[in-house]
């Protein structure tokens, strides 16, 4: 093997391993070569000299590159077994790894088989994501109760009783029912009933607003309202066919309770009410009522009208019914929930 084959074998042990510790090792062993070529070089040119002096001239060029080659080989014998000790160690290592697998693997199976059977299924998010309840209360047709003429202490408590929202509509304090901005207090959600003039009603009180008032008279009403009645979600009319039905009176009211930023509903106590038109010209939103319960004081008669406002809130998304305290009401209304099925009986402000 020539030097230069010997450098050929050092690289491709590089290659192989690409440890920087080997290529230390190399470096020493290929320092080592040089001191014993050296060492071979001045060896040999002294006794080449000797021997030229005293003429022999056989010990030629060819024995001092044998010689070198002895030197090479050696070396290169002590690289191949450092190599050899360093792969014999990288095996051994693989093989305790797997080793300590497989007993793992077994480990795991031991504990597998005192499991029971169990069936996993998994699913996807995007399965299930927006996935709404059948029938779920998102979905179902909304119908509001709202009960009028409330001016009694006694009245809340029946209210409280009923299994689902009734919305209480309160008269505004008067010589007949003087507390009654105390009895709003009771509820979270309620409306006021804001008299107002009626063609044929008799006994109309004082403090119901005329078709022939004035601006200032019907904003000092409004505002005397608010004050007593903050939290309220809204104002219907009690009675009012007179003023309902008169379009500038109308126009004249609303564009007060749009200051004050009060909503109105409409009970339609006369079919020529002119609610629904103003409302488009002032841009407000007018709700009104779909059906009265309670005109007969007859259980059966009052269902039959509680069924015909869910026909009509499943055909139009939402309704509006309107009843009294009367005890046939009270009544009817405890004993109607397989009625409301298929609705979700809400607040008046949830159709707002």
């Amino acid at each position: 093997m020539g030097k230069t084959q010997f450098i050929k074998a050092v690289s491709i042990t590089f290659g192989v391993l690409g440890a920087t510790f080997v290529g230390i090792e190399f470096l020493k062993k290929s320092i080592q070569a040089e001191d014993i070529n050296l060492t071979i070089k001045e060896n040999n040119k002294t006794k080449y000299n000797k021997m030229k002096v005293a003429g022999i001239s056989k010990y030629n060029s060819f024995e001092e590159n044998k010689t070198l080659d002895r030197a090479y080989q050696s070396v290169a014998s002590q690289i191949e077994a450092f190599i050899k000790r360093q792969k014999s160690k990288d095996i051994n290592k693989t093989k305790l790894n797997e080793t300590n697998i497989s007993k793992s693997e077994i480990n795991t199976t031991k504990t597998d088989q005192n499991l029971p059977d169990i069936n996993i299924t998994v699913v996807k998010k995007t399965q299930i994501k927006n996935v709404k309840p059948k029938n779920s209360a998102m979905d179902l047709p909304k119908l509001a109760i709202i009960m009028d003429d409330i001016g009694f202490y006694e009245e809340i408590q029946r209210i409280k009783k009923i299994p689902f929202a009734i919305t209480p509509s309160i008269f505004p304090p008067n010589e007949h029912y003087q507390g009654t901005p105390d009895i709003a207090k009771e509820f979270k959600h309620y409306m006021v009933h804001f008299p107002m003039e009626a063609y044929k009603y008799k006994n109309i009180k004082e403090e119901a607003i005329k078709v022939s008032d004035k601006l200032e008279v019907i904003e000092n009403k409004v505002k005397l309202m608010q004050e007593n009645f903050p939290n309220a979600i809204a104002i219907n009319n009690h009675t009012g066919s007179k003023y309902t039905c008169n379009f500038d009176a109308m126009e004249q009211f609303f564009s007060v309770l749009n200051r004050y930023d009060i909503n109105f509903i409409d009970s339609r106590t006369s079919s020529g009410s002119q609610c629904q038109e103003v409302g488009k010209l002032l841009n407000k939103k007018v709700l009104q009522r779909d059906v009265f319960l309670d005109n007969r004081a007859d259980i059966i008669y009052i269902k039959n009208q509680l069924k015909e406002a869910v026909k009509l809130a499943k055909k139009n998304g939402k309704a509006i019914a309107i009843c009294h305290p009367k005890d046939m009401t009270f009544e009817a209304l405890m004993s109607c929930e397989s009625i409301l099925e298929g609705v979700e009986v809400v607040y008046v402000n949830e159709l707002l």
